[in-house]
């Protein structure tokens, strides 16, 4: 009896083992031409391509860093936001456009992020708490538009990036 209640026991361990390791975002592909960058005034290293910047605008309790091309005469890719305070909200989207969902880190923790693709036009976002709190900042809303899925797939792979500077 001992024998079939450790086999039960041992078959129901190993069944959950792979369940969980099911829920688990899919690995996000190497991209290449990619250089770490400090967000400015918010305590965090962020990787985004060669070609592109982050500017910051601040509000009364809040900051936005906006990624984008360094060279604004260059169309295509992809643009992307990242909102710092204690009061997010989602933008909304087109009427109609339903969202699907997808899972990867922000932070080091798990993100679920809403996915729009209509009409030729992508979109995703997401609303994390943040680990590196200063009392201003409690809340990460980070998004992307882009053209493509690839376009979206870079910008789910940037904040995959996101974490908090080495030694502050």
């Amino acid at each position: 009896m001992r024998r079939i209640s450790l086999l039960i026991f041992i078959g129901l361990l190993v069944g959950s083992c792979k369940s969980k390791s099911q829920n688990h975002p899919p690995t996000i592909k190497q991209f290449k031409g990619f250089v770490t960058c400090s967000v400015p005034n918010a305590g965090y290293v962020i990787s985004i391509p060669a070609d592109y910047k982050i500017t910051e605008s601040n509000g009364p309790d809040f900051s936005v860093y906006y990624i984008h091309r360094k060279d604004s005469t260059i169309k295509g890719g992809f643009s992307a936001t990242m909102y710092l305070g204690n009061a997010p909200s989602l933008f909304s989207t087109d009427k109609g456009c339903k969202p699907a969902h997808s899972t990867s880190t922000v932070l080091d923790d798990y993100a679920q992020w809403d996915v729009y693709g209509c009409n030729n036009r992508f979109f995703v976002q997401t609303i994390v708490k943040n680990k590196k709190n200063n009392g201003w900042d409690s809340m990460v809303h980070a998004a992307g538009r882009a053209k493509s899925k690839a376009g979206i797939d870079t910008v789910l792979y940037i904040f995959s990036t996101l974490k908090a500077e080495p030694n502050k």
